[in-house]
């Protein structure tokens, strides 16, 4: 009977609705508090990457030498905890933009320091050494092949008119080509195709003397004459490039000094005929000389004299 009436004024209507509104606040209110979560959640602090403290180079360091001491970086790893949400998967990481530049940082002082440890050509070639004295003295370069092995030598002497320079290889080594500069001054390049004497070699040599008149480098004893000895040098397969003296790779250089040399003067020669009796090849007492014999005197390259 109520319900009834309940319908006829109008309640029923009103009860419907209110229970229709419930049952969707019952559904949503997950989802609103969720939401409500993610917005007013406090985020995540970004965590400071220490500031690496870079040691700089020692200025004192020998730039050119083989080996240079990389400083040593360190940088502290930076781990930040993801927190997981109840309803959702794990938040990514927040880290600080200063670890990228910082990664740079790391990577240009190590190109720093690679740049610094002796990349560029050699320095440390030994000194050539001199050997013998006056006009028989003789200066010796090694002859380096690839900067790093040994091929043989370079070796310079004078006489009273000329400049010798000569190539030797050793330890399996040959030459197929052979450039020289010789002067008074050092040369104004070290393009080997450029110098003033070069030489093909075929078949390959172990051995070439270049001889120079002292005359036509204006060079007189005390002058000291400044070499570039180069030579492409073959070992089996493998080919290479060669230079004497000191400097750096390519363009090694040395020096010569111009000996004095003085040509003897003549020899005064007396010539005795005479009987040799007793035949022994002496001028013994009692055998008598000859007269109205005929001597000459003949002088060739290869005697120094020739009595008749």
């Amino acid at each position: 009977m109520l319900w009834a009436q309940a319908q006829k004024s109008g309640v029923f209507h009103t009860l419907s609705t209110v229970l229709s509104l419930m049952l969707v606040l019952m559904l949503i209110s997950p989802g609103i508090a969720a939401f409500a979560n993610e917005t007013s959640a406090t985020p995540e602090p970004v965590v400071p990457v220490e500031a690496v403290e870079q040691t700089p180079a020692d200025e004192t360091a020998d730039l050119n030498s083989d080996a240079v001491t990389i400083p040593e970086v360190v940088v502290d790893s930076v781990e930040v905890p993801a927190e997981e949400p109840a309803d959702g998967p794990a938040k990514e990481p927040v880290v600080s933009e200063s670890l990228e530049a910082q990664s740079v940082t790391v990577a240009a002082v190590v190109a720093l320091a690679v740049s610094t440890n002796g990349g560029g050509p050699r320095d440390d070639f030994p000194a050539p050494i001199t050997v013998g004295e006056g006009c028989e003295l003789t200066t010796i370069a090694t002859f380096w092949a690839g900067q790093h092995t040994d091929a043989g030598s370079v070796s310079v002497s004078n006489d009273a008119d000329n400049v010798y320079v000569t190539f030797a290889t050793t330890g399996g080594w040959t030459m197929g080509v052979t450039h020289l500069y010789v002067g008074t001054t050092p040369p104004s390049t070290y393009a080997p195709g450029q110098f003033p004497l070069q030489t093909t070699h075929n078949p390959y040599v172990t051995s070439y003397t270049y001889t120079i008149s002292l005359a036509s480098l204006s060079a007189t004893a005390g002058d000291t004459l400044y070499i570039a000895a180069h030579a492409e040098v073959h070992n089996g397969g493998q080919s290479e490039t060669a230079w004497a003296g000191q400097g750096q790779w390519p363009g090694l250089l040395f020096t010569h000094v111009v000996q004095e040399c003085v040509e003897p003067l003549p020899a005064d020669i007396t010539v005795v005929k005479f009987n040799d009796l007793n035949e022994n090849g002496e001028l013994d007492e009692g055998e008598p000389y000859l007269e109205d014999v005929e001597i000459t005197i003949e002088s060739t390259e290869s005697t120094d004299s020739a009595l008749t």
